[in-house]
């Protein structure tokens, strides 16, 4: 299932047109799962595409977080989370997520060794989550 961007920004307009603010579509091991912007923010801007983390270092790839089980993959993500680490040796380096959004899929292998700047994860922004969780801590 694969969605171009005008497709995206036409269900997040039909989406307010009907007052939903959220909808996940499943077909097969494919998941999109959209949050209607707030009003302000153009679905377009919101279907720009999804936010490429990539390796901090050079080492052995390992999706997630080692003291949780699982994969960001088809997870809420908050920025600044560990989504992945890189074993050089006996130390890890974090990688963390650069804002809220929504594992997309694995762009590396669990156990792949790869360099400084490699393409890791595809993780789709949700602009949103940011300011909701400011009003909570207001």
């Amino acid at each position: 299932m694969i969605l171009a961007a005008h497709e995206i920004a036409d269900l997040v307009a039909h989406m307010r047109s009907v007052g939903v603010t959220e909808i996940e579509i499943a077909e097969g091991d494919a998941a999109l799962r959209l949050v209607a912007p707030e009003e302000g923010v153009s679905a377009s801007a919101a279907a720009a595409g999804p936010t490429i983390v990539k390796a901090t270092a050079c080492g052995i790839f390992l999706p997630g977080h080692p003291a949780r089980s699982g994969t960001p993959v088809g997870a809420g993500i908050v920025a600044g989370e560990v989504v992945a680490v890189i074993a050089t040796g006996p130390l890890l380096q974090p990688v963390v997520a650069p804002c809220d959004g929504t594992g997309l899929r694995l762009l590396a292998t669990a156990g792949q060794r790869v360099d400084f700047g490699a393409d890791l994860l595809a993780l789709a922004p949700i602009p949103c989550l940011q300011s909701q969780r400011q009003r909570k801590d207001v």
